[in-house]
Protein backbone atom coordinates (compact mmCIF):
# COMPACT_ATOMS: atom_id res chain seq x y z
CA UNK A 1 0.00 0.00 0.00
CA UNK A 2 1.27 3.36 -1.08
CA UNK A 3 1.70 6.59 1.60
CA UNK A 4 -1.10 8.12 -0.18
CA UNK A 5 -3.20 5.16 0.10
CA UNK A 6 -2.08 5.05 4.35
CA UNK A 7 -3.06 8.81 4.00
CA UNK A 8 -6.62 8.60 2.87
CA UNK A 9 -6.83 5.40 5.56
CA UNK A 10 -5.40 7.43 8.25
CA UNK A 11 -8.20 10.57 7.53
CA UNK A 12 -11.00 7.86 7.05
CA UNK A 13 -9.87 7.02 11.26
CA UNK A 14 -9.59 10.54 11.86
CA UNK A 15 -13.29 11.27 10.17
CA UNK A 16 -14.62 7.85 12.19
CA UNK A 17 -13.32 9.49 15.67
CA UNK A 18 -15.12 12.53 14.83
CA UNK A 19 -18.50 10.53 14.35
CA UNK A 20 -18.31 10.74 10.77
CA UNK A 21 -19.83 7.26 8.94
CA UNK A 22 -18.23 6.44 5.83
CA UNK A 23 -21.03 4.43 4.00
CA UNK A 24 -20.67 2.83 0.29
CA UNK A 25 -23.58 3.59 -1.51
CA UNK A 26 -25.58 3.08 -5.15
CA UNK A 27 -26.06 6.22 -7.09
CA UNK A 28 -26.36 6.25 -10.88
CA UNK A 29 -25.31 2.80 -11.48
CA UNK A 30 -22.23 3.96 -9.82
CA UNK A 31 -20.61 2.94 -6.27
CA UNK A 32 -20.08 6.15 -4.06
CA UNK A 33 -18.01 6.46 -1.35
CA UNK A 34 -20.48 8.74 1.23
CA UNK A 35 -19.87 10.60 4.47
CA UNK A 36 -22.47 10.93 6.80
CA UNK A 37 -22.87 12.13 10.63
CA UNK A 38 -26.48 12.38 12.01
CA UNK A 39 -27.06 15.94 13.72
CA UNK A 40 -28.68 17.06 16.65
CA UNK A 41 -30.70 20.21 15.30
CA UNK A 42 -33.76 20.89 13.47
CA UNK A 43 -32.28 22.44 10.66
CA UNK A 44 -32.21 21.18 7.12
CA UNK A 45 -29.37 18.69 6.12
CA UNK A 46 -26.36 20.11 4.92
CA UNK A 47 -24.53 18.49 1.53
CA UNK A 48 -20.71 19.65 1.21
CA UNK A 49 -19.08 19.13 -2.31
CA UNK A 50 -15.11 19.06 -2.45
CA UNK A 51 -12.85 20.22 -4.88
CA UNK A 52 -10.50 19.39 -7.89
CA UNK A 53 -7.96 16.22 -6.24
CA UNK A 54 -9.95 16.37 -2.85
CA UNK A 55 -12.24 14.47 -1.47
CA UNK A 56 -15.13 14.12 0.85
CA UNK A 57 -12.91 14.28 4.29
CA UNK A 58 -11.65 17.84 2.69
CA UNK A 59 -14.51 18.92 5.31
CA UNK A 60 -13.80 16.89 8.45
CA UNK A 61 -12.95 19.86 10.23
CA UNK A 62 -16.45 21.35 10.03
CA UNK A 63 -18.84 18.37 9.98
CA UNK A 64 -19.52 18.45 14.27
CA UNK A 65 -20.28 22.54 13.99
CA UNK A 66 -22.85 22.18 11.34
CA UNK A 67 -24.38 18.66 13.15
CA UNK A 68 -24.69 20.55 16.27
CA UNK A 69 -27.62 22.63 14.26
CA UNK A 70 -28.33 20.33 11.34
CA UNK A 71 -30.45 17.14 11.12
CA UNK A 72 -27.48 15.77 9.08
CA UNK A 73 -24.55 16.16 7.55
CA UNK A 74 -23.10 14.53 4.37
CA UNK A 75 -20.41 15.29 1.68
CA UNK A 76 -19.38 12.95 -1.02
CA UNK A 77 -16.12 11.63 -2.68
CA UNK A 78 -16.92 12.27 -6.14
CA UNK A 79 -16.75 9.14 -8.70
CA UNK A 80 -12.96 9.06 -9.23
CA UNK A 81 -12.12 10.59 -6.36
CA UNK A 82 -10.76 9.72 -2.84
CA UNK A 83 -12.50 5.96 -2.29
CA UNK A 84 -15.37 6.49 -4.49
CA UNK A 85 -13.39 4.11 -7.61
CA UNK A 86 -12.93 5.42 -11.32
CA UNK A 87 -16.10 4.28 -13.13
CA UNK A 88 -14.92 1.72 -15.97
CA UNK A 89 -15.88 4.06 -18.74
CA UNK A 90 -13.42 6.25 -17.28
CA UNK A 91 -13.37 9.69 -15.91
CA UNK A 92 -16.87 11.70 -15.29
CA UNK A 93 -17.23 14.94 -16.84
CA UNK A 94 -18.57 17.19 -15.09
CA UNK A 95 -22.13 17.55 -16.35
CA UNK A 96 -22.37 13.80 -15.43
CA UNK A 97 -21.08 15.16 -11.71
CA UNK A 98 -23.96 17.25 -11.55
CA UNK A 99 -26.80 14.72 -12.59
CA UNK A 100 -25.34 12.69 -9.94
CA UNK A 101 -25.51 15.07 -6.86
CA UNK A 102 -28.85 15.74 -7.89
CA UNK A 103 -30.15 12.32 -7.77
CA UNK A 104 -28.36 12.07 -4.16
CA UNK A 105 -30.40 14.84 -2.74
CA UNK A 106 -33.40 13.57 -4.64
CA UNK A 107 -33.35 9.94 -3.92
CA UNK A 108 -31.15 9.86 -0.84
CA UNK A 109 -31.49 13.22 1.02
CA UNK A 110 -35.37 13.99 -0.26
CA UNK A 111 -35.78 17.14 1.27
CA UNK A 112 -33.77 20.92 0.54
CA UNK A 113 -30.43 20.86 1.70
CA UNK A 114 -27.77 23.65 3.18
CA UNK A 115 -25.67 23.30 -0.36
CA UNK A 116 -21.54 23.94 0.62
CA UNK A 117 -18.89 23.83 -2.15
CA UNK A 118 -15.50 24.56 -2.31
CA UNK A 119 -13.01 25.10 -5.40
CA UNK A 120 -14.80 22.42 -7.93
CA UNK A 121 -17.55 21.91 -5.56
CA UNK A 122 -18.16 25.31 -5.85
CA UNK A 123 -19.17 25.25 -9.06
CA UNK A 124 -20.74 22.03 -8.99
CA UNK A 125 -22.91 23.52 -6.19
CA UNK A 126 -23.95 26.61 -8.24
CA UNK A 127 -24.87 24.49 -10.95
CA UNK A 128 -26.86 21.95 -9.22
CA UNK A 129 -28.74 24.78 -7.23
CA UNK A 130 -29.42 26.91 -10.38
CA UNK A 131 -31.08 23.16 -11.85
CA UNK A 132 -32.44 21.93 -9.15
CA UNK A 133 -33.32 25.36 -6.58
CA UNK A 134 -36.07 23.17 -5.26
CA UNK A 135 -33.66 21.15 -3.26
CA UNK A 136 -31.13 23.97 -2.15
CA UNK A 137 -32.77 25.51 0.53
CA UNK A 138 -29.51 27.37 0.86
CA UNK A 139 -26.06 28.00 -0.68
CA UNK A 140 -22.69 28.66 0.36
CA UNK A 141 -19.41 28.95 -1.89
CA UNK A 142 -15.93 28.77 -0.36
CA UNK A 143 -13.68 30.04 -2.76
CA UNK A 144 -15.70 28.52 -6.03
CA UNK A 145 -14.13 27.85 -9.45
CA UNK A 146 -16.20 28.79 -12.49
CA UNK A 147 -15.65 32.45 -12.75
CA UNK A 148 -14.37 33.46 -16.04
CA UNK A 149 -10.81 33.78 -16.80
CA UNK A 150 -8.25 34.57 -19.33
CA UNK A 151 -6.52 31.90 -21.47
CA UNK A 152 -3.10 32.86 -20.17
CA UNK A 153 -4.97 32.54 -16.54
CA UNK A 154 -6.37 29.01 -17.70
CA UNK A 155 -3.23 27.99 -18.73
CA UNK A 156 -1.38 28.95 -16.06
CA UNK A 157 -3.74 27.10 -13.78
CA UNK A 158 -3.78 23.95 -16.13
CA UNK A 159 0.21 23.83 -15.63
CA UNK A 160 -0.28 24.28 -11.95
CA UNK A 161 -2.48 21.30 -11.64
CA UNK A 162 -0.09 19.18 -14.19
CA UNK A 163 1.97 17.29 -11.10
CA UNK A 164 4.35 15.00 -12.05
CA UNK A 165 7.12 15.00 -9.20
CA UNK A 166 7.50 16.63 -5.67
CA UNK A 167 8.39 19.69 -6.25
CA UNK A 168 5.37 20.59 -8.45
CA UNK A 169 2.97 18.72 -5.57
CA UNK A 170 4.40 21.42 -3.02
CA UNK A 171 4.16 24.55 -5.58
CA UNK A 172 0.52 23.35 -5.87
CA UNK A 173 0.18 22.78 -2.25
CA UNK A 174 1.39 26.27 -1.34
CA UNK A 175 -0.80 28.32 -3.63
CA UNK A 176 -3.73 25.74 -2.01
CA UNK A 177 -3.14 26.70 1.79
CA UNK A 178 -2.03 30.07 3.32
CA UNK A 179 0.38 28.52 5.48
CA UNK A 180 1.23 25.30 4.19
CA UNK A 181 0.78 21.98 6.90
CA UNK A 182 4.17 20.48 7.22
CA UNK A 183 3.48 17.00 6.66
CA UNK A 184 2.65 18.74 2.84
CA UNK A 185 5.70 20.22 2.66
CA UNK A 186 7.89 17.25 3.82
CA UNK A 187 6.20 14.65 2.11
CA UNK A 188 4.86 16.87 -0.63
CA UNK A 189 5.67 13.33 -3.54
CA UNK A 190 2.95 11.38 -1.55
CA UNK A 191 0.56 14.06 -3.04
CA UNK A 192 1.33 13.28 -6.27
CA UNK A 193 -1.03 10.93 -6.79
CA UNK A 194 -3.85 13.00 -5.68
CA UNK A 195 -3.47 15.63 -8.08
CA UNK A 196 -2.55 13.04 -10.75
CA UNK A 197 -5.72 11.37 -10.48
CA UNK A 198 -7.32 10.70 -14.14
CA UNK A 199 -10.61 12.46 -12.83
CA UNK A 200 -7.95 15.28 -12.27
CA UNK A 201 -6.72 15.10 -15.44
CA UNK A 202 -10.10 15.49 -17.55
CA UNK A 203 -10.68 18.41 -16.09
CA UNK A 204 -7.19 19.91 -16.91
CA UNK A 205 -7.25 18.60 -19.90
CA UNK A 206 -10.42 20.13 -21.16
CA UNK A 207 -10.14 23.19 -20.08
CA UNK A 208 -9.62 24.85 -17.02
CA UNK A 209 -11.11 27.88 -18.90
CA UNK A 210 -14.61 26.68 -18.34
CA UNK A 211 -17.08 28.95 -16.26
CA UNK A 212 -20.10 29.52 -14.86
CA UNK A 213 -22.90 31.58 -17.39
CA UNK A 214 -23.87 34.34 -15.93
CA UNK A 215 -27.83 33.02 -16.84
CA UNK A 216 -26.87 30.38 -14.23
CA UNK A 217 -25.89 32.70 -11.70
CA UNK A 218 -28.62 34.65 -12.17
CA UNK A 219 -31.03 31.85 -11.03
CA UNK A 220 -29.27 31.60 -7.49
CA UNK A 221 -32.13 32.94 -5.59
CA UNK A 222 -32.07 30.76 -2.44
CA UNK A 223 -29.85 32.74 -0.04
CA UNK A 224 -26.67 32.95 -1.13
CA UNK A 225 -23.34 33.28 1.09
CA UNK A 226 -19.90 33.57 -1.20
CA UNK A 227 -16.58 33.58 0.63
CA UNK A 228 -12.98 34.57 -0.65
CA UNK A 229 -10.68 35.11 0.73
CA UNK A 230 -8.08 38.11 0.62
CA UNK A 231 -5.16 35.92 0.67
CA UNK A 232 -6.45 33.75 -2.31
CA UNK A 233 -3.21 32.42 -3.85
CA UNK A 234 -4.54 29.80 -6.73
CA UNK A 235 -8.01 30.80 -8.64
CA UNK A 236 -6.90 34.57 -9.99
CA UNK A 237 -8.13 36.80 -7.71
CA UNK A 238 -10.45 39.16 -9.71
CA UNK A 239 -12.79 35.57 -9.94
CA UNK A 240 -14.64 37.12 -6.79
CA UNK A 241 -15.88 40.86 -9.12
CA UNK A 242 -17.37 38.10 -11.59
CA UNK A 243 -19.45 36.84 -8.92
CA UNK A 244 -19.96 39.94 -7.76
CA UNK A 245 -21.35 41.08 -11.11
CA UNK A 246 -23.56 38.04 -12.46
CA UNK A 247 -25.18 36.43 -8.69
CA UNK A 248 -28.70 38.22 -7.73
CA UNK A 249 -28.38 41.46 -5.52
CA UNK A 250 -29.40 39.28 -2.59
CA UNK A 251 -26.57 37.19 -2.50
CA UNK A 252 -23.71 38.06 -0.06
CA UNK A 253 -20.14 38.12 -0.71
CA UNK A 254 -17.68 38.60 1.86
CA UNK A 255 -13.60 38.85 1.08
CA UNK A 256 -12.33 37.84 4.58
CA UNK A 257 -9.10 38.54 5.73
CA UNK A 258 -6.59 35.78 6.91
CA UNK A 259 -8.78 33.50 4.23
CA UNK A 260 -6.82 31.39 1.68
CA UNK A 261 -8.63 28.91 -0.96
CA UNK A 262 -9.76 26.10 1.80
CA UNK A 263 -10.61 28.34 4.87
CA UNK A 264 -12.97 24.99 6.08
CA UNK A 265 -9.73 23.31 6.45
CA UNK A 266 -7.42 26.23 7.50
CA UNK A 267 -10.21 27.93 9.76
CA UNK A 268 -13.13 26.01 10.30
CA UNK A 269 -14.13 28.15 13.65
CA UNK A 270 -14.57 31.05 11.89
CA UNK A 271 -15.89 29.71 8.42
CA UNK A 272 -18.88 28.08 10.91
CA UNK A 273 -19.43 31.35 12.35
CA UNK A 274 -19.84 33.49 9.32
CA UNK A 275 -21.95 31.16 7.77
CA UNK A 276 -24.16 30.79 11.15
CA UNK A 277 -24.87 34.76 11.86
CA UNK A 278 -25.58 34.88 8.08
CA UNK A 279 -27.99 31.95 8.17
CA UNK A 280 -29.92 33.68 11.52
CA UNK A 281 -29.57 36.90 9.29
CA UNK A 282 -31.46 34.84 6.55
CA UNK A 283 -34.29 33.14 9.11
CA UNK A 284 -32.73 29.42 7.96
CA UNK A 285 -32.40 28.69 11.52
Amino acid sequence: MSVFHLYKHWSKAVGRLRGICPLKIELGGHRVQLYAKQGKGGGPPALLLHGLGAYGLSYAKVFSSLAQKLSAVYALDLPGYGFSPLPPQGPMPLESMVELIEAFLSKEVKQPVFLFGNSMGGALAAQVASQVPQQVRALCLWAPAGARMSAEEAKGLCKLYNVQNARQARALLRRLFVRTPWYAEWFARCFVPMFNLPAVRLVREGGMERCLEPETLKKLNMPTLLIWGALEKLLPYGGIEYFREHLPKGAVLLEVQGFGHMPQWESPKKCMRIWWEFARKQGLI
